[in-house]
C-alpha cells in the first residue's frame, strides 16, 4: 500500500461519519445552488419574451439582469 493510499484509508477509518456529513452538506448546498440557477434561468427566459425591444429602459433592465445572471453562473459553476 502506498503512502497516499494509507493516508486515505486512515482518514476514512477515523472519521467516516464526519466526512459523510460534510459530503451531505456540500451536496445539499450544491442542490440549492442548482435550483437557484434553474429558477434564475427560467425567470430570465420569461423576461426575454416580454422585454419591450423598443424601450431603452426595458432593454437596459434586461441586460442588467442578464449580466447578474452570468455573474451568478460564473461564481457557482
Amino acid at each position: 500500500m502506498t503512502k497516499p493510499q494509507l493516508k486515505d484509508c486512515v482518514i476514512r477509518h477515523e472519521a467516516p461519519d464526519e466526512s459523510q456529513a460534510k459530503i451531505d452538506a456540500n451536496q445539499s448546498e450544491l442542490n440549492k445552488m442548482e435550483q437557484a440557477l434553474e429558477e434564475k434561468s427560467r425567470n430570465l427566459d420569461e423576461s426575454r419574451l416580454v422585454v419591450d425591444r423598443y424601450s431603452k429602459e426595458s432593454v437596459d433592465q434586461f441586460n442588467t439582469a442578464l449580466e447578474e445572471h452570468q455573474l451568478f453562473v460564473d461564481r457557482y459553476l
